[in-house]
């Protein structure tokens, strides 16, 4: 009998030590993994740069320095350092260094460096020996406005790594230091660069324009001769028509080899007085506005039909979206050459009374087939005569650049601008991605009141109730023996 207890003793101290060890184990976890900010690479889930961010980092020569201020702990620190590592690979053909300075850790080394390159705070810097690109820290993320679409949801939209599309944004500057010139036409109605309205504004395109590193200028009403700086003349949905001495102007400009960008509306009376501007690019707005199976709420409409071309490269499989676009259509025997990229969705039309609901097709009254919601031209002339030809890009629709497309990266609108500006300007590097990369790791980016009550549920809680029922079984074993 005095056998038997000991034993029993004996049993019962070595479950207490292993309960003992187990939880100091279990401690031991939780306080390394909160510690370190565990990560666990998921193998070949990693989010790779975009094909256009890896030709044009493929096209860098010469050293190139980055320099990131960040805090290791930020959320943000591991999202940054994964695409910082792999454009470092993919600029193949230059020498980029990376350095990563946590001020919370290193304070002497970050506060140097944010005071010798200007920052202002936590950014990454680009450095090429002779000029320096910053990208605050605030121009990392972009959160979503509240709108009407989302009032619905439980909670608002989390903010989104724009890193990629931001870092790009910064080298371009970098390597064109000469800030292009960017024209808007003004005095007739058009959109308002300076406006933060959602529906109506254009202060998000003005933004990424700036970030791509262009420099937006308004040109005044009544002007009679487009600047000799101007690198893009920009006409953003005009509502009244322009006087003959702007049109001239234009036309002129055009002449020498200009480029512009249209953004043309459904006119509210014909002719609305742009019907020259828009023929000397070979293109004119139809009495149609598209409509159909991409068709959301009567008016958006979604279309993924785009064509090879420069201004697209990269966009295939992305999806943009118009708001009651008007049906562009391109003129016949023209000296310039149009070519339709972006064509509204199959199983669409052109609705002759778009504003009549609701809307259906009409057979010999409106129109079926391709429908052209955006054109990229290119005059006659090339570089062998010494100037550049003509270069133009029209999208159907003032909406197509409005903040509330463009919020969020949830279209491919901003993507399809910026390369259109791009082309136009006859800049080398694409625009990256709205989308932005990523580390393509599994990261535990709970606050930290929930972090808390985990360790507590998984420290305490859980092992506890397994310790009880292990008693409860051994006192049922042990008197039933």
């Amino acid at each position: 009998m005095r056998s038997r207890s000991a034993a029993d003793r004996i049993r019962a101290m070595s479950f207490c030590t292993v309960m003992a060890l187990s939880l100091l184990l279990l401690v031991l976890v939780n306080l390394v993994a909160q510690r370190c900010d565990f990560l666990f690479p998921f193998p070949g889930a990693r989010q790779r740069l975009s094909e256009r961010t890896r030709e044009a980092l493929a096209s860098l020569t010469g050293r190139i320095e980055c320099v990131a201020v960040i805090p290791q702990s930020d959320r943000l620190f591991h999202e940054l350092r994964g695409l910082l590592l792999d454009m470092k690979d993919a600029a193949t053909n230059a020498e980029v260094t990376l350095t990563f300075l946590d001020p919370h850790t290193d304070l002497g080394h970050s506060a140097d460096a944010i005071r010798r390159y200007g920052a202002g705070g936590w950014a990454v810097v680009f450095d090429d020996g002779s000029r320096t690109a910053t990208v605050p820290y605030s121009e990392l993320i972009e959160s979503p406005r509240t709108s009407q679409d989302t009032s619905h949801m439980a909670s608002p939209l989390p903010p989104r790594f724009v890193g990629e599309a931001a870092c790009m944004a910064a080298l371009t500057r970098l390597i064109h230091p000469e800030e292009p010139v960017i024209y808007s036409v003004s005095g007739h109605g058009e959109r308002d660069f300076a406006s933060y309205d959602r529906v109506s504004g254009y202060s998000d395109f003005a933004r990424e324009m700036s970030r791509e590193g262009y420099l937006l200028r308004r040109l005044p009403p009544g002007t009679v001769e487009i600047p000799a700086d101007c690198s893009v003349l920009v006409v953003a949905g005009p509502r009244t028509a322009p006087s003959d001495f702007e049109s001239i102007a234009i036309l002129e400009y055009l002449g020498r080899g200009g480029a512009l960008m249209f953004l043309v509306d459904r006119p509210d009376r014909m002719p609305s007085g742009w019907e020259g501007v828009l023929a000397r690019v070979g293109v004119e707005v139809s009495g149609f506005s598209a409509i159909g199976g991409g068709t959301l709420g009567d008016y958006r409409l979604l279309t993924d039909r785009i064509s090879e071309h420069a201004v697209v490269e990269g966009l295939s499989g992305d999806a943009v979206c118009f708001v009651n676009p008007p049906v562009l259509d391109i003129l016949p025997d023209t000296p310039v050459s149009a070519t339709s990229i972006v064509m509204a969705p199959a199983g669409s039309w052109g609705e002759s009374t778009p504003d009549s609901l609701p809307r259906h097709y009409d057979p010999g009254v409106d129109r079926q087939g391709d429908l052209t919601l955006a054109a990229a031209i290119q005059g006659p002339h090339g570089d062998d005569l010494g100037i550049r030809a003509l270069h133009a890009f029209v999208v159907s629709g003032s909406d197509f650049a409005s903040n509330a497309l463009l919020d969020g990266g949830s279209t491919a609108n901003r993507d399809l601008l910026m390369n259109a500006l791009n082309w136009l300007a006859a800049r080398r590097l694409a625009a990256a991605p709205s989308s932005g990369g990523g580390s393509g790791v599994l990261r535990l980016a709970i606050p930290r009141k929930r972090q808390i009550r985990f360790w507590l549920h998984s420290v305490a809680a859980w092992p506890a109730l397994v310790a009880v029922i292990g008693l409860v079984m051994a006192w049922i074993r042990r008197h039933t023996a």
